[in-house]
C-alpha cells in the first residue's frame, strides 16, 4: 500500500497509531535520562573497585591482579557503552534500533556503534575465561594447566579474531535502510514515533542473514561458556575431588575460598545480563512488540557492570576490608541508643494528633504551648535516664576481659576494634534495663491512652459534633494511623524479643546478633511501604506511578448492567467495540498458560521422581521415623504441582473468584465445581502434611513434655485437622451462584476480560458478600491454625534443642536432630516464597481491584514452582541425599568421602 516511510506516517500510523498512549519510559528521552542518571550513581562504584584491584590486592593475589582488572574493566566499559556512549533504543523484535548517546552526537556511524557494542560485550565475556583459567592454572597439580605464556597469547589471540571475524559477513551485507525499514513495519505496524523521524539503523531482514547472525552469536557465547565451565570443572576436581597432594592444606582451602569468591563475581551479575537476554528472545518468538519493555531490557542489562563491581568488593576479603574501615571511617560507630526512644516519641505525637482532632474529646490538646512542653518533658525524660550511665562507663581493656567470661569465643573483631562496654557493674546493668524498660512503657502507654480516645471518640461516643462523613475519613485515618505504627513494629518486637531471650539463656550467636540489626533496619523501610499503602491519596499517586497514569475504570460501573442482560449480548455490543483492540501477550490466553504449564512439568517430573527415589531407597536407618512423613509432604507437594501444571491448570480472572480448568480433568469431564473443591482440598491437605514434620521432630526429642506418645491421639488429631478443611469448604459450595447473571455482575469489576470468559464455562465461586467474606475469613483462619501448629512444635524444637538443659540424648543426637531440624525449616520455608508472592499478589488484585490476565496466569505458573523447590531443597539439604546426588552428577567419581558440608 505504501511506497515510503513518509507516506506510511501520514496515512497508516497517524490514524491507526498516533493514539496509542505512550510512557515516558517508551521515549528516547526517558530512555536517554534513566541511562545517564544511573551511570552517574554507578561510575563512582567502578572507581572506587578499580582503586581495590590496583591498591588493596595483597601479594598473595598478585597473579590474579591483571586477569581481576582486565574482568572488572570490560564490564564496566559495557556499562558506560550502553548507559552513556551507545545507548541502545531498539526496536525488538526486529533486529534495528538507533543510538541515543555521546558517540551520536559525535557523528559516529550507527554501523559503527553497533559493530562496537556486540565485540565489546562478547569481549566482556571472553575477559571471564582468563579469570577462570588463571584460577585453573594456578593448581600445580592440574594437568589442563597453560604453563606458557606465548600459548595462552595465541589462545586468547585465536577467541578475539573468532570474535571479529564473524561479524564481517553480516556487516557486508546491510539492507537498503529505506526499503528494510517499510518491511519491518509489517511485523511492528504501530512503533513508536521515533522510528520515522530518526535514523532507523535495520542490521538485516534477509532470513539468510538474519539466521546467521543468531546461529553464529549463540556459536560464540556457547564457545565462551564452554572454555568457562572447563576451566571451573578442574578447578572443582582438583581443589575438591582429587587426592592428589602438591599443595598445602592452607593453601588449598586459600584457592578454594578464591575459586567460589570468582564463581559469585561472575553468576550474580550474569543475571542482568540473562533476564534482558530471554525477554528479547521471547519478544522475537512471539513477535511481541512493546518499546517500554524494551527500553528496560536495555536498563536492566546496565546494571551487569555495577553488580558485578559490588560483587568483587563484597567477596574478596582484602576489598571486603577496605570498604569496611571506609564506611566506618576506621572505626566503629556508636549507635546513640536515645534514637529509639525519640522515635517512640513521634508515635505519640502521630497518635495525639488524631486524638486531638476529635472537637469533643475532652482531653485534647489545644495550646500549642501546652503541646511544647509536653513534648519538651518527653524529649528531657529520654536524654536525662542515659546521663547518668554514660557518666559511670568502665575501664575498656579490663571490662573487655570481664566479657570474655561471658563470651569466650567472641568474633576476631572482638580483639582488633574499638569495641564499647557500657556497662559491667550490676547496679548500672539492671538501671539500663529498668530504665528502658519505663521509658518504653511511658511512651506505651500515651499511644494506648490516645489510641482509647479515639476509637472511643470515633465509635462509642454518641456526642454529634461532626459530621457522618467527617467521622468516617476520621475513622479511616486512625486505622491508617494504627496501621502505620503497628505493622513496622513487628521489626523491633522480634529484635527485642531475641535479644531478651539471649541476655536469659547467656546465648551467644553473632551471626543472629547481626540478624538482629538488620531487622530492626527494615523497620523505616516498612513504616515506608505501610504508609504509601494504608493511605488513600499516597495509594493512589502510587498506583498512578506503577500502572503509567492509565486508568482502570474503562467503564463506569454503572453503566453494564443498564446496557446488557446477558454475557452474549455485553459480548457483541461492549466488548468487540471497547475491548477487542486490547494487545494480549500468548501468556494471557488459555493456550499459552496450558503450554508453559505442561512443558514446565514436563522438566519436573525427574526431579519428583529422583527425589522419591531417594527417600524411598537411600534414607540412612538413623531417619527411619521420619521417612513416611518426609515422602508424605514431598508427595502433597509434588501432587499439587501435578493439579496446578497438569490435572486442572486454573485460569484465574482475580481480582474476582473466578474462573476456569484448562486441565485433564477438564478433558475428562470432571465438573469445574469439584476441580475447584478438590484443588482448595489439596493445597490445605499439603499444609497438614507440613505440620507432621514439624510435629515428628518434635516427638522425637525425648525431654519435649508435649510430644504425641500414641498413635490413636494422633490419628485423632490429624483426623480432626483433615475433617475442619473439608468441613469449611461446604457451605460456600451449598451456595453457588446462577452462573449467568454471575458472569454479568462480574463485568463490573473486570470490564474488559480476555475472549475465554464469554466462550467458556467459567465457574463463578461466590457473588455475595456474606460468602465471599466467608471464604476469605474462614481460609485465612485455615491457614492460621496450621501456621499456629507449625510454629508451636518448631518452637518446642528450638528450645528442647538449642536452650533447654535437661540432658537426656547425647550431644552428638542433639547435634544430628539440630541439624535435621534445620534441614526441615529449610525444606519448608524456601519453598514457601512461591505461596507467598502469588498469594500476596492476588491480596493487592482485589484491594486494588486491579486486573491483568497475564499477572494472573503468571501467579499460576509460580504457585507450580513450589514442588519443584520442595524436592529440589530437599535432596541438597539432607545429608544422604545430597551425597547421592553428588555420585550421580559426577558419575560415582572421586574417593567415597564427600567434601561438601554435612547438613
Amino acid at each position: 500500500m505504501t511506497t515510503s516511510t513518509d507516506v506510511y506516517y501520514e496515512t497508516v500510523w497517524k490514524s491507526k497509531c498516533s493514539s496509542n498512549e505512550k510512557s515516558f519510559l517508551a521515549s528516547w528521552q526517558g530512555l536517554s535520562l534513566f541511562s545517564h542518571s544511573m551511570l552517574v550513581l554507578f561510575l563512582p562504584f567502578y572507581a572506587f573497585t578499580t582503586y581495590c584491584i590496583l591498591k588493596k590486592t595483597p601479594r598473595s593475589m598478585d597473579s590474579v591482579k591483571f586477569v581481576l582488572l582486565n574482568a572488572h574493566c570490560w564490564s564496566c566499559y559495557c556499562d558506560i557503552l550502553v548507559c552513556s556512549l551507545i545507548t541502545p533504543y531498539f526496536f525488538f523484535p526486529t533486529v534495528s534500533g538507533f543510538p541515543v548517546g555521546l558517540l551520536r552526537v559525535l557523528g559516529v556511524p550507527t554501523s559503527a556503534q553497533v559493530f562496537i557494542g556486540i565485540v565489546s560485550c562478547l569481549f566482556m565475556g571472553t575477559s571471564l575465561v582468563p579469570l577462570f583459567e588463571n584460577r585453573s592454572s594456578s593448581i600445580p597439580s592440574n594437568r589442563f594447566r597453560i604453563t606458557k605464556k606465548r600459548t595462552r597469547c595465541i589462545y586468547y589471540l585465536f577467541n578475539c579474531t573468532v570474535i571479529f571475524g564473524y561479524l564481517i559477513p553480516p556487516f557486508c551485507n546491510i539492507p537498503e535502510q529505506e526499503s528494510a525499514k517499510l518491511f519491518l513495519l509489517q511485523t511492528i505496524p504501530c512503533p513508536t514515533e521515533e522510528f520515522f523521524y530518526t535514523e532507523v539503523f535495520v542490521w538485516t531482514i534477509d532470513k539468510f542473514w538474519y539466521n546467521y547472525t543468531w546461529m553464529t552469536t549463540a556459536s560464540m557465547i556457547l564457545i565462551i561458556s564452554s572454555q568457562i565451565l572447563f576451566y571451573s570443572i578442574c578447578c572443582i576436581y582438583y581443589l575438591y575431588i582429587s587426592t592428589a597432594v602438591m599443595i598445602s592444606p592452607k593453601t588449598r582451602k586459600y584457592q578454594r575460598f578464591f575459586f567460589l569468591a570468582t564463581i559469585a563475581q561472575v553468576v550474580v551479575p550474569l543475571i542482568f545480563l540473562i533476564i534482558p537476554v530471554i525477554s528479547v528472545l521471547l519478544f522475537i518468538y512471539f513477535d511481541y512488540y512493546n518499546q517500554a519493555l524494551n527500553n528496560s531490557c536495555v536498563l536492566l542489562e546496565s546494571f551487569h557492570g555495577f553488580a558485578s563491581t559490588i560483587i568483587i568488593t563484597l567477596v574478596h576479603h582484602p576489598y571486603r576490608t577496605f570498604l569496611i574501615k571506609v564506611v566506618t571511617s576506621n572505626s566503629v560507630s556508636q549507635l546513640s541508643n536515645q534514637q529509639i526512644p525519640v522515635m517512640g516519641t513521634s508515635l505519640v505525637a502521630l497518635f495525639e494528633n488524631r486524638s486531638s482532632c476529635i472537637p469533643n474529646n475532652r482531653f485534647r490538646i489545644k495550646k500549642k504551648r501546652t503541646r511544647f512542653l509536653y513534648y519538651l518533658f518527653n524529649c528531657t525524660v529520654i536524654i536525662g535516664y542515659l546521663i547518668p550511665t554514660f557518666c559511670n562507663i568502665p575501664e575498656q581493656e579490663s571490662a573487655k576481659l570481664f566479657l570474655l567470661q561471658k563470651v569466650p569465643c567472641p568474633t576476631e573483631e572482638f580483639f582488633y576494634t574499638d569495641v564499647f562496654v557500657w556497662a559491667i557493674d550490676q547496679f548500672w546493668y539492671d538501671y539500663l534495663w529498668i530504665a528502658t524498660g519505663s521509658i518504653i512503657l511511658i511512651l506505651f502507654s500515651q499511644v494506648i491512652f490516645y489510641t482509647i480516645c479515639c476509637i472511643y471518640y470515633l465509635y462509642f461516643s454518641t456526642a454529634v459534633i461532626i459530621s457522618p462523613k467527617t467521622r468516617k475519613y476520621q475513622r479511616s485515618f486512625f486505622l491508617g494511623t494504627v496501621a502505620q505504627a503497628v505493622v513496622p513494629f513487628i521489626f523491633f518486637v522480634i529484635p527485642v524479643a531475641s535479644v531478651l531471650l539471649f541476655i536469659y539463656f547467656d546465648y551467644y550467636n553473632q551471626a543472629l546478633n547481626n540478624s538482629c540489626v538488620l531487622i530492626v533496619s527494615l523497620h523505616g523501610f516498612a513504616s515506608t511501604i505501610t504508609i504509601a499503602l494504608v493511605h488513600h491519596p499516597y495509594r493512589t499517586f502510587l498506583i498512578k506511578v506503577v500502572t503509567f497514569y492509565r486508568s482502570s475504570e474503562f467503564f463506569p460501573k454503572s453503566q453494564i448492567n443498564t446496557m446488557t442482560t446477558s454475557t452474549d449480548v455485553y459480548y457483541e455490543t461492549v466488548w468487540k467495540s471497547k475491548c477487542s483492540s486490547n494487545e494480549k501477550s500468548l501468556l494471557a490466553s488459555w493456550q499459552g498458560l496450558s503450554l508453559f504449564s505442561h512443558s514446565m512439568l514436563v522438566v519436573f517430573l525427574p526431579f519428583y521422581a529422583f527425589t522419591t527415589y531417594c527417600i524411598l531407597k537411600k534414607t540412612p536407618k538413623t531417619m527411619d521415623s521420619v521417612k513416611f512423613v518426609l515422602l508424605n509432604a514431598h508427595f502433597w507437594s509434588c501432587y499439587c504441582d501435578i493439579l496446578i501444571c497438569s490435572l486442572i491448570t486454573p485460569y484465574f480472572f482475580f481480582p474476582t473468584v473466578s474462573g476456569f480448568p484448562v486441565g485433564f480433568l477438564r478433558v475428562l469431564g470432571v465438573p469445574t465445581s469439584a476441580q475447584t473443591f478438590i484443588g482448595c482440598v489439596s493445597l490445605l491437605f499439603m499444609a497438614t502434611s507440613l505440620v507432621a514434620l514439624f510435629e515428628n521432630r518434635s516427638n522425637c526429642i525425648l525431654s519435649n513434655r508435649f510430644r504425641i506418645t500414641k498413635q490413636s491421639t494422633r490419628f485423632l488429631y490429624y483426623l480432626f485437622n483433615c475433617t475442619l478443611i473439608i468441613g469449611y469448604l461446604i457451605p460456600p459450595f451449598c451456595n453457588i451462584p446462577e452462573q449467568e447473571s454471575a458472569k454479568l455482575f462480574l463485568l463490573q469489576t473486570i470490564p474488559c476480560p480476555t475472549e475465554e470468559f464469554f466462550y467458556t464455562d467459567v465457574f463463578v465461586w461466590t457473588i455475595d458478600k456474606f460468602w465471599s467474606n466467608y471464604i476469605w475469613v474462614a481460609s485465612g483462619s485455615i491457614v492460621l491454625i496450621i501456621l499456629f501448629q507449625m510454629i508451636f512444635y518448631a518452637i518446642c524444637c528450638v528450645y528442647y534443642l538449642y536452650f533447654s538443659t535437661a540432658v537426656i540424648i547425647s550431644p552428638k543426637t542433639r547435634k544430628y536432630q539440630r541439624s535435621f531440624f534445620l534441614g526441615t525449616v529449610a525444606q519448608v520455608v524456601v519453598p514457601f516464597i512461591f505461596y507467598v508472592i502469588p498469594l500476596a499478589t492476588v491480596i493487592s488484585f482485589f484491594h486494588f481491584d486491579y486486573y491483568n490476565q497475564t499477572l494472573n496466569n503468571s501467579i499460576a505458573l509460580l504457585l507450580s514452582f513450589h514442588g519443584f523447590a520442595s524436592s529440589s531443597i530437599i535432596t541438597l539439604v539432607h545429608h544422604p541425599y545430597r551425597t547421592f546426588l553428588i555420585k550421580v552428577v559426577t558419575f560415582n567419581r572421586g574417593p567415597g568421602k564427600s567434601t561438601f558440608l554435612g547438613s
